[in-house]
């Protein structure tokens, strides 16, 4: 649960949501959700990248799977899913 603690944290405070949150043990995340708009899941991935590079260099593997355009209640609504797989060298410690 730190990891997703530390995910959270580098969320935009509005306009973005995980509804599925996939830990796989010396492997790595899964992330899927809803945001308002392109900038916002893409943002959260430069954060994830640019945490991985200092701090968690497990997030530095940060990218996109897939972004989808859903119309939803008259608006446009982004599902998305973000993968974090482990390196190695985090894999062996």
């Amino acid at each position: 649960y730190e990891h997703l603690g530390r995910i959270a944290s580098q969320t935009p405070e509005t306009g973005l949501t995980f509804s599925l949150f996939g830990y796989e043990y010396d492997n790595g995340i899964t992330l899927q959700g809803r945001a308002e708009t392109t900038a916002k899941f893409t943002t959260l991935i430069d954060q994830l990248r640019a945490v991985g590079k200092s701090v968690y260099p497990q997030f530095a593997a940060a990218q996109e799977m897939y972004s989808n355009l859903k119309r939803e209640r008259d608006r446009d609504i982004w599902e998305y899913a973000i993968s974090i797989e482990f390196p190695e060298e985090v894999r062996d410690e």
